[in-house]
């Protein structure tokens, strides 16, 4: 290990020692040698001296012998990340700690994928499995909502498995895997990943090429993207030379944490973990990054423990169960009857009152103690019951015990109770409480759901 070293220290040191001082050209000569060199006619692309040449070599073969320093917008961004990015990089090799030996397990028992993909998240979100991009990408691998559907993880008003280190990193694999085998070049695959398998089959299409490298010279990609592969390769390459580059002193140790897995039966609020096992709520929302709020969904859910406390929890799982989150459910309702309409085929009944100009159309059943008025209509096979008041915008009110002040808002595309919660900055359970929503994942649009205020 040592002698490769410092055989990568003597190419690099050698090529530095002939270039000059422009960003496309080893400004990492101010960096590391303090000196510029004085040859106009040397050219970085073809007179560095020692470096292995590219050839037809894989990406990451020439990454391992450095042959792939040879590419002028690799070198740009070695630059960026060892001054301007310093900070970046730093922090990234620090997290990584806390989760790469997780990842690493999981990379193994899938050998078809080059083992250093294990490390795009140090670009993609600085191992940071709660990172949100601007576009709403989400998690360590930053996933957008319909790409990571069709990849098997859940996003509920309890959970985004985005967020979850294991199923994310295990989707991350199937993704990568079919976008290698559509494009045949790890290069291609990766520009995939970050601006979308279509826009780079479009972007071929238009500059004529299938090699990534020339793809990249002809400025059809977007910017993003163009500078998506050069970036991974720098950070990969500091990553795997931290000593050479000079950042390993400046890199705190961080260990992972020590963690067993505790199946969870009941839909509790964190806070009752807390109680029975004695690990601060904090800590267990750090060790479960999924979790959207305070409260664990029911069915098993597999919950990331302390290992010196996991078997406290298993041993007070009776205890945790007094704690569980029970729905309310609408009261019942009358059905005394009473019948005012000039429309075939409606009833309406239990002590009701049809007022204003209001249409209640054919096959409508409006049913025990609700009033519809004001300019409201209620259509065809359209059931209004139990308690209800529907007023000019078919909103249904909370009962007079659970009346709060509130404002009403229509559900869009895409919306969860999560997102509507966190627009409104409330929480998921004050609205699934206000609404009585018996199953947060299917909220429908178009539906008006009250807001407390």
């Amino acid at each position: 290990m040592k002698s490769s070293l410092i055989f990568k220290t003597l190419l690099i040191v050698s090529a530095l020692t002939f270039i000059k001082s422009s960003l496309y050209a080893w400004t990492l000569t101010d960096i590391i040698t303090g000196r510029e060199t004085a040859d106009s006619e040397f050219d970085p692309e073809e007179d560095i001296l020692f470096l292995p040449e590219l050839k037809q070599k894989s990406l990451f073969e020439s990454i391992d012998d450095l042959s792939i320093m040879r590419k002028k917008d690799v070198r740009k961004y070695l630059n960026l990340y060892l001054s301007r990015g310093r900070n970046y990089v730093i922090r990234a090799i620090e997290r990584s700690a806390m989760y790469k030996e997780e990842i690493d397990a999981i990379f193994a028992e899938n050998p078809d994928i080059p083992a250093d993909i294990a490390y795009l998240p140090i670009l993609e979100s600085c191992y940071n499995p709660r990172a949100v991009s601007r576009s709403k990408a989400v998690g360590m691998w930053q996933f957008m909502a319909n790409t990571a559907t069709p990849l098997g993880l859940r996003n509920t008003a309890l959970i985004d498995e985005r967020r979850n280190i294991e199923k994310s990193t295990r989707a991350a694999i199937r993704h990568l895997r079919g976008l290698y085998r559509t494009f045949g070049s790890w290069e291609l695959a990766l520009a995939a990943y970050n601006g979308g398998a279509g826009h780079v089959r479009r972007s071929m299409e238009k500059a004529g090429t299938q090699d990534f490298w020339e793809l990249l010279a002809s400025n059809v990609l977007h910017r993003e993207t163009t500078e998506y592969v050069p970036r991974f390769v720098a950070l990969l390459i500091i990553y795997k030379n931290q000593e050479f580059f000079g950042i390993s002193g400046e890199i705190k140790n961080v260990k992972p944490a020590e963690t067993n897995i505790v199946t969870v039966r009941y839909n509790v609020p964190v806070s009752a973990v807390e109680l029975v096992s004695g690990v601060p709520a904090a800590r267990i929302r750090s060790l479960n990054p999924e979790l959207l709020t305070g409260v664990i969904p029911a069915g098993g859910y597999k919950l990331i423990m302390p290992a010196t406390h996991a078997q406290r929890l298993e041993d007070n799982m009776a205890s945790l169960s007094k704690h569980v989150i029970v729905a309310k459910k609408a009261k019942p309702v009358s059905k005394n009857a009473l019948a005012k309409t000039g429309n075939k085929n409606t009833k309406v009944s239990g002590n009701t009152k049809v007022s204003g100009n209001t249409r209640v159309s054919s096959n409508t059943k409006v049913s025990g103690n609700t009033k519809v008025s004001g300019n409201t209509k209620v259509s065809n096979n359209t059931r209004v019951s139990g308690n209800t008041k529907t007023t000019t915008k078919n909103v249904a009110k909370a009962t007079p015990k659970n009346r709060v002040a509130a404002k009403q808002y229509k559900v869009k595309k895409g919306d969860t109770i999560s997102s509507i919660a966190k627009k409104n900055n409330k929480t998921p359970s004050e609205i699934i409480q206000l609404n009585r929503i018996a199953n947060a994942d299917k909220i429908m649009p178009g539906k008006i759901i009250l807001i407390p205020n």
